[in-house]
């Protein structure tokens, strides 16, 4: 009886221990299965992350590029609307712009600024007799002049049609009568049977400056005084406003 109930007894201790053998192994099947899982979902996360990471990177390469095209455009547009399409100099919307704070330093620290209108003489006559091209191609070498005539501080804008601006930051009206005369000479001298055979160019100059004529729109009237004056006389050359005798040009009255 005693073997029996031992049998018995030892029967039930293995069934247990196969039973908990076999729960062992269906939950390490299931850990190795979730494991997997676990391994894949984070895997496909990586994957996901690292596609999420590379559309993102593209994506801000795009908006920089974007960005900077725009930036570009907006700088060329900028320069477009301040530059003269033909001669590529300033336009009179720049020359505005700069004009007051240029003259308000000048007059504020009592340091001399001219101003001289350059307008070219019988111009409309070389539209006329010649050609609207030709008469584009005389204002591109008179603006070529007036850029090669200019120094590094001045400024040479095209102010309207033939009328053109050249500004002197630190220099005597003296001193700009003399660099204007250079500019009359060398539009004179110019060879314009180049441009087209029996071809004559010249231009008249005001020159005023602001120490005598304090503020924009006084600068501006005299300067243009002076121009009318210089076409009175005759044209092909500078005046000023009132007329004086400069030191530099021997025996010219300049007005």
């Amino acid at each position: 009886m005693l073997a029996t109930v031992s049998a018995l007894v030892l029967v039930a201790i293995v069934v247990s221990a196969l039973l908990a053998a076999r729960a062992m192994r269906r939950e390490s099947v299931r850990a190795d299965a979730s494991a997997q899982l676990a391994e894949h979902a984070a895997a496909e996360l990586r994957r996901h992350s690292a596609e999420l990471e590379s559309r993102v990177e593209e994506r801000t390469r795009e908006v920089l590029s974007a960005l900077t095209q725009r930036d570009e455009l907006v700088s060329r547009l900028a320069a477009l609307s301040v530059r003269d399409p033909l001669t590529g100099l300033h336009n009179r919307r720049f020359s505005n712009e700069e004009l007051p704070s240029l003259i308000a330093g000048a007059e504020r620290y009592q340091r001399p600024l001219s101003l001289a209108i350059a307008d070219l003489d019988w111009f409309k006559n070389v539209n006329d007799n010649f050609s609207y091209s030709i008469g584009d191609e005389v204002l591109r070498r008179f603006a070529n002049i007036l850029t090669d005539g200019a120094r590094r501080s001045d400024r040479v804008s095209r102010y309207g049609g033939e009328e053109f601006l050249i500004v002197m930051p630190e220099t005597s009206v003296e001193d700009a009568v003399v660099l204007c005369q250079r500019v009359c000479d060398a539009v004179r001298d110019h060879p314009w049977e180049e441009v087209a055979s029996g071809l004559k160019v010249t231009v008249s100059i005001g020159v005023a400056d602001s120490l005598h004529h304090p503020g924009l729109v006084n600068l501006i009237a005299a300067a243009d005084e002076a121009i009318h004056r210089a076409k009175t006389n005759g044209r092909d050359q500078v005046a000023t406003t009132p007329p004086r005798v400069w030191a530099g040009l021997p025996g010219q009255q300049v007005g």
